[in-house]
C-alpha cells in the first residue's frame, strides 16, 4: 500500500496538472450542478405553469433519461472520432440554450407539453455525450499517465459533490426564484461550463482508417495503445452500457493512423 504523497508533493501534482485542467474541472463541476438543478425544476415548472399531472412529469422524467438507453454506444464513437473537449463544449450549449428558452416560453403562455418533452430529451442527449465525453478526457489534456489518477479522482470529486450538494441548490433556487428562475440559474450554469471550458480546448488527434473493418467501438480499442484516449473512451462506454462486446483479433484489420 503506497503512502499519502506529502503537501509538497500534493502541490506539485496541482501544478503538473495545469491550468487548462483546472478550468475543465471547474467547467465540470458547474454543468454537473446544472444537471441537479434541472432534475427538480423542469418537473416544478411543469406542475406549475402548465398544470401537469403525475402521469405528464413521470413521462418528463423518462424524456431525461431515454437518451442514456439509447444513445450511451453511440455517443462514446460519436466523442472518440470527433473530440472529447469538442463534444463537452457542445453538449453544453445545447443544453443551455435548451434551458435559457424554457423560462421564455413558459413566461410567454405557451402552454404545451410537447415542447417540454423535446426540451427533456434535448437536455438527455447533452447529457449523454457530456458525460461520456468527461469520464475520458483527462488522457488529451495530460500526457503523463502518472497523473492521470489524481485527475480522475478530482472530476469523481466534483460529481460526488454535485449528487449531494446539488439538490439543495435547486432547491434554494426554486424557492428564492420560482421554478423558471431556477432554470435561468441552471441556463447560466451551463453558460460558465462553456467559459471555463473554452480555454481547454484544442483539436484532437483521431484514429481513423477508410478501409478498417472494426465497428467504430473496436477500432477505438484496436488503437488504444497510440491513442490513450480512444482507449479510454471505449472503456467509459463500456462502463455505461455493458454492451460493447470482445474486441476482434488485430490481425483481420489493416492498422488504423492517426490524422
Amino acid at each position: 500500500m503506497q503512502r499519502p504523497a506529502p503537501i509538497a508533493g500534493r502541490r506539485r501534482v496541482a501544478r503538473y496538472l495545469g491550468h487548462q485542467f483546472h478550468l475543465l474541472w471547474a467547467g465540470q463541476s458547474f454543468s454537473l450542478v446544472g444537471d441537479q438543478i434541472t432534475l427538480l425544476a423542469l418537473p416544478l415548472a411543469a406542475a406549475q405553469h402548465l398544470h401537469a399531472g403525475t402521469l405528464s412529469i413521470g413521462v418528463l422524467g423518462v424524456c431525461l433519461r431515454f437518451p442514456f438507453l439509447v444513445l450511451g454506444l453511440p455517443a462514446g464513437v460519436w466523442v472518440a472520432r470527433h473530440g472529447l473537449l469538442r463534444s463537452m463544449l457542445a453538449a453544453d450549449v445545447l443544453r443551455g440554450v435548451t434551458v435559457a428558452v424554457l423560462p421564455t416560453v413558459l413566461v410567454l403562455g405557451v402552454h404545451n407539453l410537447g415542447v417540454l418533452f423535446v426540451a427533456a430529451l434535448s437536455l438527455g442527449v447533452g447529457t449523454v455525450f457530456f458525460q461520456v465525453a468527461y469520464q475520458s478526457v483527462v488522457p488529451e489534456l495530460i500526457a503523463n499517465d502518472d497523473y492521470w489518477h489524481a485527475a480522475n479522482t478530482r472530476l469523481s470529486l466534483s460529481e460526488s459533490s454535485a449528487l449531494f450538494a446539488g439538490p439543495a441548490v435547486g432547491g434554494m433556487a426554486v424557492a428564492a426564484l420560482s421554478p423558471t428562475g431556477a432554470l435561468a440559474v441552471d441556463a447560466l450554469t451551463y453558460g460558465l461550463s462553456v467559459t471555463a471550458c473554452s480555454p481547454s480546448f484544442s483539436p484532437r488527434e483521431v484514429c481513423r482508417h477508410s478501409t478498417c473493418r472494426l465497428s467504430p467501438c473496436h477500432r477505438g480499442d484496436h488503437c488504444g495503445h497510440r491513442s490513450p484516449t480512444a482507449s479510454a473512451t471505449c472503456a467509459a462506454t463500456r462502463f455505461s452500457t455493458r454492451s460493447c462486446g470482445p474486441v476482434p483479433p488485430t490481425t483481420s484489420a489493416p492498422p488504423c493512423t492517426r490524422r
